[in-house]
Formats: C-alpha cells, structure tokens, sequence
C-alpha cells in the first residue's frame, strides 16, 4: 500500500520504529494542501500535523511516499488515530522532479485547534524528515518558524528525542 507522510513520520527512523518491511519511496508532492500543525492530538492533546486542504495551485505539500505491508495498515491507523480526529483519504501526488501522478492513501484532519502548539521533539521529526527528504530549504525554515512547547511528560519526550540519537 502506498502511504503519504507529511508529518512526524516523514523521518524514515520514526516510521520504521513503528511499522515493519516499510519501503521509502521518495519525495512526493500534493497539490491544493499546506502544512498546518493543528491538528489535536489524540493522545495528548498537543498540535500534530495536518494535510490543510487549501484548493489553490499555488499550494503544495510536500511529503514522502512509502510503501507498506497491508498486513500494518491496522496498526498505523492506531498510531494515527484514526476516528480520533484523523480520517484515511485516498489522495493524487506528483513526483517532485518529474512530476509524474499517483494514488496513496493519507491521513487528514478532521479535528483541529489552531491554538494548539506542537511539541519539541514532535516537530524536530517533522524537521529531521524533511531534511533526510530534500525538501527545499525554504519549507524546512517555514516548519522551524513553528512555535513549540516542552513535553511535559518527560519520559514520553527522553523516548521520543533518543530516535536521533
């Protein structure tokens, strides 16, 4: 199954810390979208990433295509929480050098807080993904501009921080 990440599980060491047998595909682009960090986490209510249907050209997401086993399907919409403010959508990318199109299946917010910040360690993966990715510098400095708070639950945070170590 193909999957687009565009958030923390751009970082391929993230994904593969939850899923098996992925396959990193490549840099993928989704027109129409932005990133937006407001979606509500289920967990812990903190911002998550959002694929933010914008409609207009000028928009593009940039994200990472992966392919995965169906047999982990089951377990990333756990992960993601699907029903929880996510839902499964099935989505046109183009490649971002060729721009070739294909079909994935995404997660798109349904629940949202725009005055929700994300934390620390969250969006250092969502940073560190799209480094490893080549994302133009621009939207790597656009995702740094993002206004983080500490993790407060600081074995959740020492867990999350020790994937870049």
């Amino acid at each position: 199954m193909l999957y687009f990440a565009y958030g923390s599980n751009l970082y391929s060491q993230r994904l593969a810390n939850r899923l098996t047998n992925i396959t990193r595909i490549g840099h993928r682009l989704l027109p129409g979208f932005q990133l937006r960090f407001h979606k509500v986490g289920w967990r812990d209510q903190s911002a998550k990433c959002d694929a933010f249907r914008t409609d207009q050209e000028s928009d593009w997401l940039h994200g990472v295509l992966y392919n995965i086993p169906d047999n982990q399907l089951s377990v990333l919409d756990h992960i993601e929480g699907l029903g929880h403010g996510y839902e499964r959508e099935t989505v046109q990318l183009f490649d971002h050098t060729s721009r070739q199109a294909e079909m994935a299946f995404t997660y798109i917010a349904t629940l949202i807080d725009p005055s929700l910040k994300p934390y620390d360690w969250y969006r250092h993966h969502v940073v560190q993904g799209a480094i490893e990715a080549g994302f133009p510098e621009a939207y790597v400095q656009q995702i740094l501009q993002i206004e983080v708070i500490e993790d407060c639950d600081l074995e959740r945070a020492e867990r999350e921080w020790s994937i870049h170590r």
